[in-house]
């Protein structure tokens, strides 16, 4: 059973980094030891890689109107809401998936009971 508690834990790891990717669009060869370690901290609960209000980049927000700044404040927030609701969904398959064999204990004891009594 261990195998397949590791199988798990590789899957995790492997659609997390997926979610990662897509909502900051991070190319694969970008990866650095902080999106590993976020990628790895995230087995035990969803944790968002970025905040949704640090500027990406600094220098260039000096030189953008309110508008454009409110634009970039917005699509920032959307990829952290997408990358939230996917690591919270994600969580709770697992949750569920592991509590099967506990359902199938009960079901199975409550047969074994009925048969004997």
């Amino acid at each position: 059973y261990y195998l397949v508690f590791l199988i798990g834990i590789l899957v995790h790891y492997f659609l997390v980094t997926i979610i990662t990717i897509i909502s900051n669009n991070i190319h694969r060869k970008n990866l650095n030891f902080d999106s590993v370690i976020h990628i790895f901290s995230s087995l035990v609960l969803p944790e968002v890689s970025n905040d949704w209000d640090d500027p990406e980049k600094e220098t260039e927000v000096e030189e953008m109107s309110n508008e454009e700044i409110q634009e970039m404040y917005h699509q920032s927030w959307v990829k952290t809401a997408i990358e939230t609701i996917s690591l919270v969904v994600l969580h709770m398959i697992e949750n569920i998936l592991m509590t099967l064999p506990v359902v199938t204990l009960y079901y199975r004891a409550n047969e074994r009971h009925q048969f004997l009594h």
